[in-house]
């Protein structure tokens, strides 16, 4: 999702957050040498990224819609989940405002309507023009041409009670 997050702000400039659905990852990278079958085969769907306007009440909505499931991947936010009910959003440092309007990057998959977010059709979206899969292998190679490696670690930006 951060790199999402990063990719995305290239792009549009302007992102509150970027949010990658659990069931669109379906493996975790090696330890060692990562290649492009590796970023594959975590994200072995062609989704593009796509960055969707929502209203605070919407993206709250959103958010919601996942504490029901556990959670999701996401990058510029940070939340609580409790009893399956999001709170304590923050986008950025700003506590969530129901009244504002914030971009979100999401798979077009999502934005479409798939796996159970119907309510996100007839929003305005702009489509991107680039596969997910695409966008994180460019980055790391990016990356690797700088001479740093991929460091992952929990940072308390979904927190369960």
């Amino acid at each position: 999702a951060d790199i999402l997050l990063i990719e995305s702000r290239k792009i549009w400039g302007t992102v509150d957050a970027a949010l990658l659905n659990p069931g669109g990852i379906r493996a975790g990278f090696p330890a060692d040498t990562l290649r492009l079958l590796h970023i594959m085969e975590v994200l072995p769907f062609p989704n593009h990224l796509d960055l969707i306007t929502l209203t605070g009440v919407q993206l709250m909505q959103l958010l919601d819609h996942w504490s029901g499931k556990g959670g999701i991947a996401l990058s510029g936010l940070r939340m609580t989940i409790k009893d399956g009910k999001t709170t304590g959003v923050l986008v950025g440092q700003e506590p969530l405002d129901l009244n504002r309007t914030y971009k979100i990057a999401l798979p077009d998959y999502l934005v479409n309507g798939g796996d159970g977010c119907t309510f996100l059709t007839g929003r305005t979206v702009e489509r991107g023009a680039f596969r997910i899969t695409d966008l994180v292998a460019r980055h790391l190679e990016e990356m690797g041409l700088r001479g740093e490696s991929l460091k992952t670690r929990t940072d308390g930006r979904i927190r369960i009670q």
